[in-house]
C-alpha cells in the first residue's frame, strides 16, 4: 500500500527550504512510502544527496518523472542535470 507524505517545514534543514519558490521533488521508496519536498532551490543537489541513504524506485520533479530505479537502488552516474527552479507554480 502506497502512503504518501508532504514533509513539512519542521523536518527541513536548510534554510533555502523554508523561503518560498523552486521545485517539488517527490522520492518514491521501494517499501512504498512517497516522501514530498517542496520549495527545492536545488534539484540535483538534493536527489543526490538523498538517494545516498535511501532506497528508491522512482523520483518525480515538479510532476514529472525524473529517475526510476530497475532494481531498487539509484546509480549516481544516472542523475540527469536539472536547470535549478526558482519558480513560485508550486502544486499545493
Amino acid at each position: 500500500m502506497k502512503k504518501e507524505i508532504k514533509v513539512s517545514d519542521s523536518y527541513r534543514t536548510n534554510p533555502e527550504s523554508l523561503v518560498p519558490g523552486g521545485s517539488v521533488v517527490e522520492i518514491h521508496q521501494t517499501d512504498g512510502l512517497v516522501l514530498s519536498y517542496d520549495k527545492i532551490k536545488n534539484p540535483n543537489a538534493y536527489i543526490t544527496r538523498i538517494t545516498k541513504v535511501q532506497s528508491i524506485s522512482k523520483v518525480m520533479v515538479n510532476g514529472k518523472l525524473y529517475w526510476e530505479s530497475k532494481d531498487g537502488f539509484i546509480d549516481q552516474m544516472s542523475i540527469p542535470e536539472l536547470e535549478n527552479d526558482t519558480s513560485d507554480d508550486l502544486p499545493f
